[in-house]
C-alpha cells in the first residue's frame, strides 16, 4: 500500500525548464514575495 500512494502522487521532474527574462514577464498577482500569477508578454 505505501508504494502505491508513493506511485500516486510522486513528482517528476523535467530534465529542462524554460526560464523567461523579467522583461518577457508581467506579474499579475503576489501574496507577500510569492507571485500568484503572471503572463508573458506579447511578441513586439
Amino acid at each position: 500500500m505505501c508504494i502505491d500512494m508513493w506511485q500516486r502522487y510522486r513528482v517528476v521532474i523535467p530534465d529542462e525548464v524554460e526560464t523567461l527574462p523579467m522583461d518577457q514577464v508581467v506579474l499579475k498577482s503576489h501574496v507577500g514575495g510569492l507571485v500568484k500569477s503572471f503572463e508573458r508578454k506579447a511578441a513586439a
